[in-house]
């Protein structure tokens, strides 16, 4: 039978739960154009410090897609980028790139953004701001 000290014990259980703690943890991401996935990644180890524009920038670059853009936000995707609706000389609708975090679109942008889970899902989606009447009414209103 092996005996140890029960401060060897203690050393070796914080090894072994310090093996099982780390900052890195999976995240989910997706990039959808009217409801149809673009790209889509289920599991990406981040680091809950950094801000979600990181793996944005990563995972874009391993998509495959054209863009333009960097860490602090997406300008165009697949050729889809800014662009002015007008619907009336009252109305209009302002197209760009949005993104949720775990299904809620943040007031901060993606470099400003943090995930706070390790099931996070961040999707980015082509949407529009409404301006109706001289005033903004909605913002990340994405068409199906």
């Amino acid at each position: 039978m092996l005996y140890i000290s029960a401060e060897a014990f203690m050393k070796w259980f914080l090894l072994l739960s310090l093996s099982f703690t780390t900052s890195a943890y999976a995240l989910s991401f997706q990039i959808s154009y009217k409801g149809n996935v673009l790209f889509s990644q289920n599991h990406y180890d981040i680091d809950l410090q950094e801000h979600l524009g990181i793996p944005t920038l990563e995972l874009l670059n391993q998509s495959g897609l054209d863009f333009e853009g960097g860490s602090y936000g997406v300008k165009s995707i697949s050729g889809l980028g800014n662009k002015i609706e007008s619907v009336s000389s009252t109305e209009m609708k302002a197209y760009g790139w949005c993104f949720s975090i775990d299904s809620q679109v943040p007031e901060t942008m993606i470099d400003e953004t943090f995930a706070s889970t390790q099931d996070s899902q961040l999707r980015w989606f082509y949407a529009y701001a409404h301006f109706k009447n001289g005033q903004w009414i909605a913002q990340c209103q994405e068409d199906l």
